[in-house]
């Protein structure tokens, strides 16, 4: 197995790993957005993503292949809130050598923006990897718009049920 496809592997792994660890492990009720791209020294990307009015809880993870190159991440809630390093206590923090994750509970709605820094990278750069990962809340998953009329129809139908 290249070193490649070990790296894919392990990320594919922690990405599941935060997922569980969240409680959530049904993928119907979640969105996922992803990014594979190159960074190179010195450059700042700023990546978008919208979080939905009922979500309980959004990932960020940031990933790069090369444990000699450092990038740093920070994310921008709608109304400005930088989210780092130092974060809330609503928010998990996590990073290691080729890893950065924030898992923030019941993110404020609406445009949030990650700015991801190439702090130490080659000449030649950097591949990395972002996920955005928002979970719908148990109300938003399990609410179903039912006509009021067939609601009126199934309650006098009961009315006359006897059993």
């Amino acid at each position: 197995m290249s070193s490649f496809s070990l790296v894919r592997n392990s990320f594919a792994l922690l990405a599941v790993s935060l997922f569980c660890f969240s409680g959530y492990v049904e993928v119907s009720s979640s969105e996922q957005v992803q990014v594979i791209d190159r960074i190179y020294p010195s450059e700042t990307v700023s990546l978008n993503t919208t979080v939905g009015l009922n979500t309980s809880e959004m990932s960020f993870v940031l990933f790069w292949e090369n444990a000699t190159s450092s990038l740093d991440a920070v994310l921008y809630s709608p109304s400005g809130t930088e989210i780092n390093s130092s974060a809330p206590p609503s928010v998990i923090y996590g990073v290691n050598n080729t890893l950065i994750y924030y898992i923030v509970h019941r993110p404020e709605p609406g445009e949030w923006v990650a700015k991801i820094q190439a702090a130490a990278v080659p000449d030649v750069g950097e591949s990395y990897w972002v996920i955005f990962n928002t979970t719908a809340s148990e109300a938003e998953v399990l609410t179903e718009e039912i006509p009021v009329e067939e609601l009126a129809e199934d309650v006098e139908g009961c009315a006359n049920c006897t059993e």
